[in-house]
C-alpha cells in the first residue's frame, strides 16, 4: 500500500513542477510612442531574454534524457521529464515582439 501511494504522491508533486508559460505582448498600444533608442532597447532586451531561455530549454532537454535514460530502469523518472515547449512559447513571443518593433523601427526612419 504504501509503494502505490508514494508512487502517487511523486507524481502528483513532478506534475506541478512544470512552469507555466508567460509569452510577452507582440504589440502594445504605446508602440506607437516608443523614441527610436527605447526600440532598439527593448529589441536588445528580447534578445537577451531569448538567449536565456535558449539556455533553459538546453538544460531542460538534458534533464529529459537523463530522466528517460532512468526511466529504462526505474520507471517513476519517467514522471520527471518536462515535455512541455514553455520555453519554445516564450522563445517564438520574444521574435515575434521584436520583429514588430523592427518593423516600427523602419517606419520611423530610426
Amino acid at each position: 500500500m504504501k509503494i502505490p501511494l508514494l508512487i502517487l504522491l511523486l507524481s502528483l508533486s513532478i506534475g506541478c513542477a512544470t512552469r507555466i508559460a508567460h509569452p510577452v505582448s507582440i504589440s502594445n498600444a504605446n508602440d506607437q510612442n516608443l523614441t527610436c533608442a527605447e526600440i532598439i532597447d527593448q529589441i536588445k532586451a528580447n534578445e537577451d531574454k531569448a538567449n536565456i531561455l535558449v539556455g533553459e530549454e538546453n538544460s531542460t532537454d538534458a534533464q529529459n534524457a537523463a530522466a528517460f535514460a532512468g526511466g529504462l530502469l526505474a520507471w517513476p523518472l519517467l514522471l520527471a521529464m518536462d515535455l512541455s515547449d514553455v520555453e519554445k512559447i516564450e522563445i517564438n513571443a520574444l521574435h515575434d515582439r521584436s520583429q514588430i518593433l523592427a518593423d516600427l523601427k523602419e517606419s520611423k526612419g530610426c
